[in-house]
């Protein structure tokens, strides 16, 4: 008790002391504020709420969500009912105030399509515009590009020598040349258009709705959906355009979409089917080892499943007219986004306990009003949906760890041979139809691997991915462990922290962030401790080395 005295009341200690307090009053002092139970209850709620923002809700539409610069938040790019004018918002904060950042009017043009697209590969999203010139060729379709100079997007619209049926499909070349697919006027094919120039027609036939992915290994796989009204087929297609597989599809097919449904590893078609006289529903082919079984009924087991919604249908009516495919409540399955008739429907992609085989189990969670696509801020985690009817925040993510991943396909990165494209900042851009492969491991240590593809609807394209089980690992440009009620968790992967493979894969190290506030009490009670019990024995040495001293001393 004498030593344990004389170590409390020691004057050595005094600094120690001083500093406990005073960190002990500082984490009362600046404690962040807990949230009551009736807020944690409203946040619980898995919904869709719309809230007010200084968007336009009445005479503008959304037509394209993207990145217009480096910030790494999307912007959005609205266009006027009377189709010739355009505005661009962003939200460079959390405040969900969006302000304009550019305007601009094409008179004599009726715009009917808006793209974002990195044409002139700088690292920057330029607009792609499909029009028609008013009153004139009513049958055909122009394309012009606004080109971004570094943020700095041009009002002056460069007019490419194209005339189209369809709406220009977006797509690297193996040598990483952008092109546009395109329908031109009276042809059977397909026709590409690269270096401010056409090529041959190329032997894909004129499609109704095209993606493109790489089904096995590094070369791009062009899926299309062809046909008339009635008979569809799906043809696959290599990267020279030769035809791989064709097999039937269901009769009224309106537009296809890929991803990995089934969390397989193998990447799967989503067909929205609108029969004449019966309710639209979805078919699913699922994919193994690149191979499809087609079914025009969609009732093959195990090879495809039908997807008939019942609440939000209706016969003879224009509907699924334009698919978006995410992740909205970031469980790691991808959800359906369908824009309907009655607006935009949600079709969540459940975790199915009792199903077997490549069965699947959707849920019909809610329709929002209008037409739009999803938007994602970049930082709070969630995925909200913007419509002509206003913003609608969304809520369907857990408090849970979660991926986010930003990429740019065939942009090199680090220990790269050969040309080299320009190496930008991280983007929200990815090259549509890119495949981005991931290895990471969540929270309880767990290791998984997850495969992401995006593909552009026709009006709405959305810049993420959707994850599915995968094996190989490369074009990661960013990776970030988010969680959705902080913003202490996340964590950014430079990109001095991306190593090249010889096999020209990449490796992640993926580093963990905790919250500050439980971290430095916790560090704090083990400073005390630890602190206590390394003085205690260090004087309890001293006084045993003064006793020892004190014998020793009337030897001299």
């Amino acid at each position: 008790m004498k030593n344990l005295k004389s170590l409390c009341y020691g004057t050595n200690l005094w600094i120690y002391y001083v500093f406990c307090i005073f960190t002990i009053v500082g984490l009362s002092i600046f404690k962040p504020k807990s949230s009551s139970s009736t807020e944690n209850s409203e946040n619980n709620i898995r919904t869709f709420t719309n809230i007010n923002t200084t968007l336009p809700t009445s005479d503008w539409q959304p037509v394209e969500i993207a990145c217009m610069s480096r910030s790494k938040i999307n912007d959005i790019i609205y266009l006027n009912s009377q189709k010739d004018s355009i505005k661009i918002f962003s939200n460079s904060s959390e405040s969900n105030n969006f302000s304009v950042v550019y305007e601009a009017h094409f008179e004599g043009k009726a715009i009917f399509n808006v793209l974002a697209y990195d044409y002139y590969k700088t690292g920057y999203n330029d607009l792609i515009l499909t029009y028609q010139e008013q009153n004139l060729h009513p049958y055909y379709y122009n394309v012009g590009i606004l080109k971004n100079n570094k943020g700095e997007l041009s009002k002056e619209l460069i007019q490419l020598n194209i005339q189209t049926l369809q709406v220009p499909f977006p797509v690297n070349g193996d040598d990483g040349t952008p092109k546009l697919i395109f329908v031109p006027q009276n042809s059977e094919n397909a026709k590409l258009y690269y270096n401010d120039s056409f090529s041959k027609e190329t032997t894909l036939p004129s499609y109704k709705s095209l993606a493109v992915a790489k089904l096995n290994g590094s070369k791009y796989h062009y899926i299309s959906l062809i046909g008339e009204e009635r008979s569809m087929n799906i043809q696959i297609s290599d990267d020279q355009y030769k035809e791989l597989q064709t097999f039937e599809v269901p009769d009224y097919s309106t537009s296809l979409t890929i991803a990995d449904f089934n969390r397989n590893g193998e990447l799967d078609i989503l067909v929205s089917v609108s029969p004449k006289y019966d309710s639209p529903y979805f078919c699913i082919y699922f994919g193994t080892n690149g191979k499809f079984v087609g079914d025009k009924q969609c009732s093959s087991i195990g090879s495809n499943i039908k997807i008939k919604p019942t609440k939000f249908i209706c016969q003879n009516c224009e509907i699924f007219d334009h698919i978006s495919i995410a992740d909205l409540d970031l469980d790691g399955r991808p959800d359906i986004i369908a824009t309907t008739t009655y607006g935009t429907s949600i079709f969540l992609n459940q975790f199915c306990r009792g199903c077997q085989g490549g069965e699947l189990f959707f849920t019909e969670f809610m329709t929002i009003p209008g037409k739009g696509g999803i938007y994602n801020d970049g930082f709070s985690g969630n995925y909200d949906i913007v419509t002509e009817n206003g913003y609608f925040k969304g809520n369907l993510t857990k408090n849970e760890m979660f991926l986010i991943i930003n990429s740019l396909d065939d942009v090199c990165l680090e220990n790269c041979k050969g040309e080299r494209h320009p190496n930008p900042q991280p983007l929200t851009t990815i090259t549509y139809g890119a495949t981005t492969n991931i290895v990471y491991t969540d929270k309880f240590g767990q290791r998984h691997k997850s495969i992401g593809v995006t593909r552009p609807t026709i009006d709405m394209q959305t810049p993420q991915l959707i994850f599915g089980f995968g094996e190989k690992l490369h074009y990661i440009q960013e990776v970030a462990i988010s969680s959705r009620n902080t913003r202490n968790l996340t964590w950014v992967l430079p990109n001095s922290l991306v190593y090249a493979t010889q096999k020209g894969q990449y490796k992640v190290m993926i580093g963990y962030k905790t919250n500050a506030y439980p971290v430095i009490c916790s560090c704090t009670a083990l400073l005390l401790v630890l602190g206590f019990f390394v003085a205690y024995y260090t004087e309890k040495e001293n006084q045993e080395d003064r006793k020892e001293a004190a014998k020793m001393l009337p030897m001299f």
